[in-house]
């Protein structure tokens, strides 16, 4: 397992980039999966994506539910 850190961003425009968010609040995780990379938010450190292949997840967008800050992985 490896914890990376992801990039903080401005605020995305809407078709600017493919943005996931929970509506729930807390120290949670948006995605869950089966691999082996723990992404973490660049603000707050909160686990945005536990167990995933960091491939799977480029270019893609977001909003931590614990902070609010805008992430992505470069």
């Amino acid at each position: 397992m490896a914890d990376y850190k992801l990039e903080i961003m401005p605020e995305p425009e809407e078709e600017q980039i493919a943005l996931l968010k929970l509506e729930k609040k807390g120290q949670h995780p948006i995605i869950k999966g089966g691999g082996k990379d723990n992404c973490l938010c660049g603000m707050c450190g909160n686990t945005i994506c536990k167990d995933v292949n960091r491939n799977q997840i480029a270019n893609l967008g977001f909003q931590c539910p614990n902070c609010g800050a805008f992430n992505w992985l470069e």
